[in-house]
């Protein structure tokens, strides 16, 4: 199965893609918030709290992921 990293993941656009691509990817789910709630290792999802302004911390997360980038846009910003 192919590793995907999505960021934004505890947002509306983020969620869905997520929603979509489970059981189909080993899922990453990224975020600067907590997104623990969004799914489990049980589930075969792994979450981590990315703040995606941080280049270092993005290589380090994106190392190993088949799928090498997600574009949505940011909210807020």
């Amino acid at each position: 199965m192919k590793n995907v990293l999505i960021t934004g993941a505890s947002g509306r656009i983020g969620t869905n893609v997520a929603e979509h691509l489970k059981g189909k990817y080993q899922l990453t789910l990224a975020d600067i918030q907590d997104g623990s709630s969004k799914g489990s290792d049980s589930d075969g999802i792994k979450n981590i709290t990315l703040d995606i302004t941080d280049l270092e911390v993005c290589r380090e997360a994106f190392r190993g992921m088949d799928v090498k980038g997600i574009h949505h846009p940011l909210s807020g910003q």
